[in-house]
């Protein structure tokens, strides 16, 4: 990620990163349950189609503070292992920049400091998904 901000406005920044992919489910719809239990008949195979969306657990910041310009040039954002099935149909990211004052900037260094010391804290409190299909 590139940035270059026009003079002194921040200089402290965040990105936060949303992900979106497609999958496919394994199955057709042949079932469905709404309080009672009905069968599709032929069974549904647009259903299949299916999309999940969520936040990038990860934290992003930098700071240009002590740089001679408000510019940053490849920041690395979000990786993602080229072998997983995330990237079996499309996917997508979403990346909002947010400019921080001192003080946001040094609260999300302590807060990634100190949650990344406790065991299984981001993966569990920082991940939100949602599925659709």
């Amino acid at each position: 990620m590139d940035l270059n901000a026009i003079g002194n406005f921040s200089q402290y920044y965040k990105w936060e990163v949303e992900e979106t992919w497609e999958y496919h489910a394994a199955h057709r719809l042949e079932y469905y349950y709404d309080g009672i239990f009905h069968r599709v008949n032929p069974p549904d195979y647009s259903k299949k189609v299916c999309w999940s969306t969520g936040l990038v657990k990860n934290i992003f910041t930098v700071s240009t503070k002590n740089l001679s310009q408000n510019t940053y040039t490849q920041y690395p954002l979000h990786a993602i292992d080229g072998h997983t099935s995330r990237l079996g149909v499309l996917y997508s990211i979403l990346v909002s920049q947010l400019a921080l004052s001192e003080g946001a900037y040094n609260y999300w260094i302590n807060y990634v400091s100190t949650a990344t010391n406790r065991v299984g804290f981001m993966k569990n409190n920082l991940s939100q998904s949602k599925a659709t299909c």
